[in-house]
């Protein structure tokens, strides 16, 4: 995720406190495995439901999003836009 920033939420997926920077848990810069783990200990305990910001402002340039991986087959899919933010849904199991 080409994310500096985020936006974290309630456990009911209520939007709370602003634009966050990204931290531990958030830092979805390098490859991580989306595992149980790594799901449970997301704040919440509902995995990722977050709205990810990866440009300032809005404008028409296309950014580089979000890179998602699979361990299973080596698949890679790059996704580019122009809006400011990107929804990362990934829930506990």
């Amino acid at each position: 995720m080409d994310a500096e920033n985020y936006i974290p939420v309630n456990s009911a997926g209520i939007p709370i406190n602003g634009i966050q920077p990204v931290a531990e848990i958030f830092n979805l810069k390098q490859f991580k495995k989306l595992d149980q783990k790594t799901l449970d200990n997301v704040p919440g305990k509902n995995g990722y439901d977050h709205n990810f910001c990866c440009k300032i402002e809005n404008s028409d340039e296309i950014v580089k999003m979000a890179t998602l991986k699979s361990t299973k087959t080596g698949r890679i899919m790059q996704i580019s836009g122009s809006q400011v933010r990107i929804k990362f849904r990934k829930k506990v199991l």
